[in-house]
């Protein structure tokens, strides 16, 4: 994978860089002393910080004009969105994916948090639906049933009946409700 998008934001003297190239060969951050060229690196850092690094700090780390808002609980810092990074997915990381998406444009995204939690996304793979792992689930079931003592109830074959019977009827209702 190779990064090559970044968006840095709420982050010190840093209120939003807007989305920005991360060339091949290089990329230069031009700008005044005191414009904020260190704390976008810093904040890249933690894409996959190295031992001994900082983590975020609400306190340190968010913009001392709009710290009130943490303290007064109008924002969450589980929701300050710090960082994210893009990453073209290369030829070596296409050859090791599943079958299934391989041949699409595919992109990860990263994006850490000031609360120092991350999410994870895989851009142009399409999302598998119900269909798609029924079989996997049913034979997982059974796995686990037989794994079970001789003659008790089919707990996880129930169970799972049970969600996707009353997951599948509830979408059916909801589908015919709709005008």
């Amino acid at each position: 994978m190779r990064l090559s998008k970044v968006r840095v934001q709420n982050y010190r003297s840093i209120i939003d860089t807007g989305e920005f190239e991360v060339e091949r060969l290089k990329t230069i951050l031009v700008g005044p002393n005191e414009a904020g060229k260190t704390a976008i690196l810093q904040a890249i850092q933690q894409i996959n910080a190295p031992e001994g690094a900082k983590k975020f700090d609400a306190l340190r780390d968010y913009p001392r004009a709009l710290y009130s808002q943490i303290t007064r609980g109008e924002v969450d810092v589980e929701d300050v969105e710090v960082v994210t990074a893009t990453f073209e997915l290369e030829q070596a990381d296409l050859d090791r994916a599943p079958e299934k998406i391989k041949g699409q444009p595919l992109s990860y995204t990263f994006t850490r948090y000031l609360g120092n939690n991350a999410t994870h996304s895989l851009n142009g793979a399409k999302h598998p639906v119900y269909n798609d792992v029924k079989s996997d689930f049913i034979r997982l079931a059974a796995h686990l049933d037989r794994a079970t003592e001789p003659g008790s109830p089919k707990i996880h074959t129930d169970s799972l009946n049970k969600i996707t019977v009353r997951g599948l009827h509830t979408a059916d209702c909801r589908a015919r409700s709709k005008p």
